[in-house]
Parts: structure tokens; C-alpha cells; sequence
């Protein structure tokens, strides 16, 4: 007999179940083998770069798995859940891993851009992370806002010649892709841009930002150590916001940067000093109504790829004013 979905068809090995399936009876699932299911993690203080063999598509323990037979189907529901997060008063993130599409389908899908939702996806599967999408997209509008004003204040505007800022592009990894909800990349060669750059990195943004609710914080700091690992430390400064899970206005901000570590050990001629580098939260905030919240300085050179010139600070600060504008809800 036929099977009902010819385009895919696997085998899926009996065991607890891990996920909330919507497929019908009939149907499989083709699970990547370069998928990994993980449970919910605590959340991290830093990371280290993974092995080119280790996959870093990871799945929560708590999504919903999602067979599409054809695109509209997968918009579908992806615009149910949209919506039904939207109604709910508590910020909430919900996860949808979505299968059976083609190749070119999951490229149009990629395409049209979801109110709310992050990206993750391979060949075969998109991995959406939604949250409700007033909120989601009112923090990135101000954010740019904010941004091209602390930018303004560093003597560095946004022009052809200095930095771009960068919506849901996607950037494709070793074993999987991502789109960042927003990030900033200098212009090589430009009047303030990278200089002396591998050509592999220059498209890799120095900056990104992720916004996602605090359910979903150990899933937001797994995506900053994603674009480090996978742009090979070109991406340098991550930027995670996380809404919290109240009706009040709260809003988690914490800066990820790469931060070179030497060795302490005694050097000697047979074991000259080792230097490595790490991911790690090096500045965290909350941004409430208290206004008792400080702000995030963004290294200038790590941002722009190049020391500062004479008119430059040594930092880009996104001030205590800046955050309350970027985070607090619209009245």
C-alpha cells in the first residue's frame, strides 16, 4: 500500500513522548538526524564553541510538532497560533516545529515573514519560536530608533559608507539556519567599516538582537551562542530582551560578548600560554517602571570591526532612557 505522504516517510523509535503532535494517524514524521530534542535547560552564564560535528538544532522537549502537507496548510497554523498567543494576557512563548514541506516550500515560507516568531530551520524542518506579536514587534521598532540615536551619539550615523542595520535575514550555520530579529553590520571597507575581515565573515552581522519572553531564557541564550559558534566568532555582540511573564511592564536585557581567556598556568618552552575564547553575559538589566535600571555599553570596536577613530567613544551606550523607550509597553 502506498504511503500516504510520499515525500517523507521515517521510522519513529517507541518511547515517552517528547512532543505535543498534531499529525494525523496515518502520518510520520521525519525527525533529522541532525535534530537534537532537548529538555528545558537552566539558564547559562557562558559558553564555550561547539565541535564542527555536533549538531546545534536543538528542539524543546516542549514543541509541537506540526506535518504540513503543503504550504498554505503550514501558514495556516502558524497564523492560529499567532493569534491565539496574541489573546493571551501572559507573555508566553510557543513552540512549532513544522515537517513535510519541500525545500523550495520552506524557503517561500521563510520568506513571508511571521509577526512575533524566530526562525530555525534545516532542509526539512523550520523550527518557529512565537510570542505575542504587538509586543515583539513595538520592542524592535523603538529599538532601531534607539539604536541610530546611540550611534548618532558616537559620531558613527547609519550610511552607506559606515553600518546597516539587518531584519530577519536569514544566515545559514553549519548544520541548520536562523533568522535574528534584528542585528547591525558595518560596511566592509566603508569610511567607519571592517577592516581586514575574512571574506567568509563580512556577512555575518557583529551585532544581533533576539527577543523572546523569560519561558523561553534558556532557549534565547542557546541562539546567542548559536550565531558566535556558527559565524566563528564574527558575531561577537548578542543582545537578548526577554518580556517577562507579568501584566506589568518588565523586561530582561542582557549583552553577550566574546571574552578572551589566557591561560594562568606557569608558561615553559614545551608549553608556551594558551588563549581561548568564550561566549558569556558580561552586562545584564532590568528594565521596569522603577527606572532603576543601568545601562548597555556595546564595545565600539567589536561593533564596527575597527578601533575607534578621534571622534569615537570607546563605548556605544544604549542609556537607562534608551531601554525605558525601547522596552516599556505603548499607552
Amino acid at each position: 500500500m502506498a504511503s500516504p505522504n510520499p515525500r517523507k516517510e521515517a521510522l519513529v523509535t517507541p518511547g515517552p513522548p517528547r512532543f505535543t503532535s498534531t499529525t494525523s494517524p496515518d502520518q510520520t514524521v521525519d525527525r533529522s538526524m541532525s535534530s537534537i530534542v532537548i529538555p528545558d535547560m537552566q539558564p547559562q552564564s557562558s559558553f564555550s564553541k561547539t565541535t564542527p560535528s555536533e549538531s546545534d538544532f536543538c528542539v524543546p522537549d516542549n514543541t509541537e510538532e506540526f506535518w504540513a502537507d503543503n504550504l498554505r496548510q503550514a501558514r495556516k497554523k502558524i497564523a492560529h497560533i499567532q493569534a491565539t498567543v496574541d489573546a493571551n494576557v501572559k507573555i508566553s512563548t510557543h513552540n512549532l516545529l513544522v515537517s513535510g514541506l519541500e525545500q523550495k516550500e520552506i524557503q517561500q515560507l521563510l520568506q513571508k515573514k511571521h509577526s512575533g516568531s524566530r526562525a530555525t530551520f534545516t532542509d526539512e524542518q523550520v523550527l518557529f519560536q512565537i510570542i505575542p506579536g504587538n509586543a515583539h514587534e513595538q520592542l524592535i521598532v523603538f529599538l532601531q530608533q534607539n539604536f541610530v540615536r546611540a550611534m548618532e551619539a558616537a559620531s558613527c550615523p547609519m550610511t552607506r559608507s559606515t553600518w546597516v542595520g539587518i531584519g530577519a535575514t536569514s544566515s545559514k550555520g553549519r548544520f541548520c539556519g536562523k533568522e535574528p530579529d534584528w542585528g547591525v553590520r558595518p560596511i566592509a571597507g566603508g569610511t567607519s567599516g571592517a577592516t581586514n575581515l575574512p571574506p567568509a565573515e563580512e556577512p555575518w552581522p557583529s551585532l544581533v538582537v533576539e527577543v523572546g519572553s523569560s519561558q523561553g531564557h534558556a532557549s534565547l541564550q542557546r541562539d546567542a551562542r548559536w550565531w558566535w559558534n556558527n559565524s566563528d566568532g564574527a558575531t561577537k555582540l548578542i543582545l537578548l530582551f526577554k518580556i517577562k511573564d507579568t501584566r506589568g511592564f518588565a523586561v530582561e536585557v542582557e549583552l553577550w560578548e566574546e571574552v578572551v581567556a589566557h591561560d594562568t598556568g606557569v608558561a615553559t618552552r614545551s608549553r608556551p600560554p594558551s588563549i581561548s575564547t568564550n561566549l558569556q553575559r558580561t552586562q545584564s538589566t532590568t528594565v521596569d517602571a522603577s527606572g532603576q535600571h543601568s545601562s548597555i555599553s556595546l564595545r565600539y570596536s567589536t561593533l564596527m570591526r575597527q578601533p575607534p577613530g578621534p571622534t569615537h567613544p570607546e563605548f556605544v551606550v544604549l542609556t537607562p532612557g534608551m531601554l525605558t523607550d525601547i522596552c516599556a509597553p505603548t499607552v
